[in-house]
């Protein structure tokens, strides 16, 4: 080492040194020998105090400068003199021999060998603690290691820090000569383990070392597997790191089938799992090769080497692999997370791995977490390998995992649009389980995904989609619901127009705010349910002013009905919902078909209250009602206030007509006759109307039997006319005020359209009359069946009904006459010939409908008065029949006893039997015994059938007793044959 090498602390020491000894004229014995002064140190070793001079400042020898410097010739001078202590090591520096090791100096190496009590396998405590053969190997040395192995103290198993021999530096290294020479060493461990539990032989595979492995390998002691090693062999570090050469030749080692197994089961696996996972398919070629490979082997996680190579994304390897027999076996092995091949393919985006894997693996297999490799896809957002997947026939789109997610829910619940897409446009979606949609769109709207939503309403069945959009959640809520909660707008326009039960169940919560929002966002107002009722209908039945008022003021339709035809107002007259009502009228509310009743008791009036109704020309109606002493003042006031708008009294008697206050008053009124009457035209060209009836006006009531008319007392409808100068009125004239005893309590359009209720009134009370009278018939029909024919007076009074029908077809024909020539009159002077029509066919259906029920009614009393008298006949015929047989029964007694009375009498002449004269009593004896006699004789006869087995037996036995005499006679005349009885 030259002087300029050394730091310069240690020159400044130096020169203080060197100053120091100038005095004496010589340096100091160790600066002589660094400076390589054989002469001066010579000169120094033969002067006594020499020895003092021989250790500089810090400790090194004279004899460590001159190991330093190569100065064999100085080493040989200074180890003459015995002095120095070969086996120091000055503080921070090496010891002599290794000091020589490092110099490559063989003479001044040999010198120190040659030393007595040098410790030849000292180790150095810097660079890992290696002995001088360590460092000799590693420096690649041989004639270095040649001289320190010829030593016979060197030990070449020495370990430095590491546990590394000098046979694993020269594996490492790859020196083969000097390998070759540790080998010949006698006592050398070719199996011996540094820390690492790694040999030799680990050591060159890793490293690449052919010639090194090859050369191990020939060892007979040489351990291809230890058991100490936790880590692997050396076949599975070949295979990890590519070296095919080396995989081959360890394949050719006899004993390599323990290589193979060896690692089954532990972190690293078999030497297959390592190549496959570092994608060496060459290796993987090479190792599937042999025999004893098994491809399906199992690493700590249960993964096989197709698990390693599908998750690396090693195409080459996966095509390898899948090339093994029986694969279909292998490919659908799970690793301790339940996972195949595919998902660890699909799991890190390899699509050409997942190509490869789809043709043989199970596309639908799932982890222990339910998911499958399609779901592990979209999860990544690997839209490749979820573009292969879908293109597997068969594949699952809607299995869900254990949180019931679906790849589908996934995609949507991470947003991503691209992915929706492909799922939707897959061949897979097609067959949607039932529960699947609902989980679909509820993701969608939950997060307000428009797009996502958008496209789930175009893809799904629009039925399964409108079943789902109207369930209910676990909170009794539809989608459209939560949406409104959160104003959610874009939601709300997509599912509004397949909503049809949302509106519906928010009226019936009362949320009037969320009602307004969804109305707002342009809610379909009219929407139906089940039953045909609106929003309307449910607010006004369940009494939500506030609602049912917005629903209006939205465009609700105020006169839809629902399946029972009930309207709205309908409704509200029902509950009595009075400020609904009223709100209805102002919205114009269709009227027809509400009855007085039905005003009076919707807001708690009763008869002989009178119901006014007034309708502006925009159609906005008004109710009040007219308390029964004021009705006269409220008359006057409306023929003095100005006809603007229609105006309907709805009267519960006829006084107003009868004290004069309506004028014409028709009076008297003619039983069952209809009544017209028209007053002449006032000054302000008003024209009054009345129709009156008297129907049914009662019939005969002597008779109590037959079928009596009920009174119903009079009807009275007026109304008025007046001119106007609007265009559009018919004729000129226009209705204005209308009075009426009807139960209808709608507003006319006009005077013929009154009268048309009119008329509807009356028809009604016909059918109602026919009913009776029908009722009347049963009841005859019934008593008739109990009769028998048996009640005298039944044939009677079915003539007096039918008498009475023929009255009623009479009646009704002189009805339905006057009722045509009002109408015509009306309709050509006071409504431009109009709205006759409507009348005439009225009154058609009214004579067609009417008079089928009186013919019915004819009808019926006609069968049963052919049912009585069949009856009658029926019993006329039993009782012929009864004395009849009586008759017969009495012949056949007298037939009996006559000869034994005529044989009695005959004994009682002859015998005497009456000497004793014996007491009369016995006389009711023998009587009684006679009667009894004859009694039951009649009884047998009557109830055995004694007379027909008479009649069968004895008539069989006289015509064969005929007919034998024919043939004697005949026979007797020389007849051939014999001749028929005369018939």
């Amino acid at each position: 080492m030259s002087p300029k090498a050394l730091p310069e602390s240690e020159q400044s020491v130096t020169s203080s040194t060197v100053d120091s000894y100038r005095s004496n004229q010589h340096p100091p014995l160790w600066l002589a020998t660094k400076n390589g002064r054989e002469d001066e140190v010579e000169l120094q070793l033969s002067m006594d105090g020499w020895d003092k001079t021989m250790i500089d400042p810090d400790g090194r020898t004279a004899l460590w400068w001159a190991v330093s410097i190569g100065k064999a010739r100085l080493v040989e001078l200074l180890l003459a003199k015995r002095k120095f202590n070969i086996s120091d090591r000055p503080s921070g520096h090496f010891k002599l021999l290794h000091e020589a090791v490092l110099s490559k100096n063989i003479a001044i190496t040999r010198l120190l060998l040659d030393q007595d009590g040098l410790d030849v396998n000292v180790r150095r405590k810097s660079r890992r603690g290696a002995t001088p053969l360590h460092l000799a190997t590693t420096q690649g040395l041989e004639e270095m290691v040649k001289l320190l192995l010829a030593h016979p103290g060197v030990d070449v198993n020495a370990r430095d820090d590491s546990g590394g021999t000098p046979l694993h530096v020269a594996a490492d290294k790859g020196s083969t000569k000097i390998l070759v020479l540790l080998l010949a060493r006698l006592g050398i461990d070719v199996n011996s383990q540094d820390r690492s539990n790694e040999t030799p032989l680990h050591v060159a595979v890793r490293r690449g070392h052919i010639e090194i492995v090859k050369l191990l390998l020939a060892r007979a002691d040489i351990d291809l597997a230890p058991r100490k090693s936790p880590r692997s062999t050396p076949l599975y570090l070949a295979a990890r790191n590519g070296h095919e050469d080396l995989v081959d030749v360890l394949l050719h080692t006899p004993g390599s089938e323990t290589m193979l197994g060896h690692g089954q089961g532990s972190h690293r696996g078999s030497p297959l799992h390592a190549a496959a996972e570092h994608g060496h398919r060459s290796a993987v070629k090479l190792l599937l090769a042999h025999n004893d490979t098994d491809p399906g082997s199992r690493d700590e996680d249960d993964a096989t080497p197709l698990h390693l190579a599908a998750e690396r994304g090693h195409k080459g390897v996966v095509d390898e692999l899948l090339t093994t027999p029986n694969i279909e076996a292998i490919v659908n092995l799970r690793d301790k997370d339940g996972q195949t091949p595919l998902h660890r393919a699909a799991i890190r985006g390899h699509d050409e791995c997942v190509i490869a894997l789809m043709d043989c693996a199970d596309v639908n297999v799932q982890d222990q977490d339910l998911c499958t490799p399609l779901s592990i896809a979209v999860q990544e957002e690997h839209h490749k390998v979820v573009e292969c997947l879908l293109k597997k026939p068969g594949i699952l789109v809607h299995e869900p995992d254990q949180d019931q997610f679906t790849p589908l829910h996934i995609a949507l619940d991470m947003r991503n649009e691209s992915i929706v897409r492909q799922l939707l446009n897959g061949s897979g979606f097609g067959k949607t389980p039932k529960d699947i949609p609902r989980g679909l769109l509820s993701c969608a709207t939950q997060t307000g995904n428009i797009p996502m939503l958008k496209l789930l309403l175009e893809r799904l069945e629009p039925n399964v989609v409108a079943a789902n959009i109207n369930a209910l959640d676990e909170n009794e809520q539809t989608w459209l619901w939560s949406a409104a909660k959160r104003r959610d707008n874009g939601v709300m326009e997509l599912l509004i127009a397949k909503d049809v039960v949302t509106l519906r169940l928010l009226v019936q919560k009362g949320e009037a705010i969320l009602v307004g929002v969804l109305l707002e966002a342009g809610y379909n107002v009219d929407t139906r349910d089940h039953l045909g009722r609106s929003a309307l209908h449910t607010a006004t039945i369940l009494g939500h002013f506030d609602i049912a008022k917005n629903l209006v003021s939205f465009g609700a339709s105020v006169d839809c009905k629902d399946e029972r035809g009930n309207t709205a107002l309908r409704l509200a007259i029902k509950r009595k919902r009075c400020n609904i009502i009223d709100m209805l009228l102002e919205s114009s509310a269709d009227t027809t078909g509400v009855t007085t009743d039905e005003w009076l008791d919707s807001y708690d009036r009763k008869i002989p209250d009178a119901v006014h109704l007034e309708q502006e020309p925009s159609g906005k109606k008004t109710m009040s009602f007219i308390e029964a002493a004021v009705i006269p003042d409220t008359i006057r006031q409306m023929h003095n206030a100005p006809k603007t708008e229609t105006r309907l009294i709805l009267l519960a008697n006829e006084l107003p007509w009868t004290n004069g206050q309506l004028h014409p008053c028709i009076m008297p009124i003619r039983p069952n006759m209809l009544e017209t009457s028209v007053s002449s035209p006032s000054r302000s060209g008003k024209v009054r109307f009345s129709v009156a009836i008297w129907f049914p006006a009662g019939f005969d009531k002597t008779n109590k039997n037959h079928f009596k008319v009920p009174d119903r007392g009079t009807c009275r409808i007026t109304w008025s006319t007046s001119s106007t100068s609007n265009a559009n009125d018919r004729a000129g004239r226009r209705s204005t005020d209308y009075f009426s005893m009807l139960s209808s309590g709608s507003i006319p359009k006009d005077g013929l359209d009154f009268f048309a209720q009119f008329l509807s009134h009356l028809r009604e009370v016909w059918l109602q009359t026919c009913d009776l009278a029908e009722q009347h018939l049963t009841e005859c029909r019934i008593s008739q069946l109990k009769e028998e024919g048996n009640d005298r007076d039944l044939i009677f009074r079915l003539a007096q009904n039918a008498r009475t029908w023929a009255d009623l077809r009479k009646i009704l024909k002189e009805q339905t006459k006057t009722a045509q020539n009002f109408a015509s009159n009306y309709s050509s002077r006071y409504n431009g010939n109009q709205g006759s029509d409507e009348v005439d066919m009225l009154l058609s259906d009214f004579t067609t409908t009417i008079g089928g029920r009186l013919d019915a009614l004819d009808q019926t009393v006609r069968d049963l008065l052919q049912l009585e008298f069949a009856w009658v006949s029926i019993n006329d015929v039993h009782r012929s029949i009864s004395i009849a047989t009586s008759t017969k029964r009495l012949s056949w007694i007298t037939f009996i006893f006559l000869p034994a009375m005529f044989t009695s009498s005959l004994f009682g002449m002859n015998v005497d039997i009456l000497k004793d004269n014996p007491d009369w009593r016995w006389f009711f004896l023998a009587g009684s015994i006679c009667l009894v006699s004859t009694i039951c004789a009649w009884l047998i006869f009557k109830y055995c059938p004694i007379e027909s087995w008479i009649e069968r037996e004895v008539g069989q036995k006289i015509r064969r007793v005929a007919k034998v005499s024919v043939q004697v006679a005949a026979e007797r005349k020389g007849l051939k044959e014999p001749q028929k009885l005369p018939s």
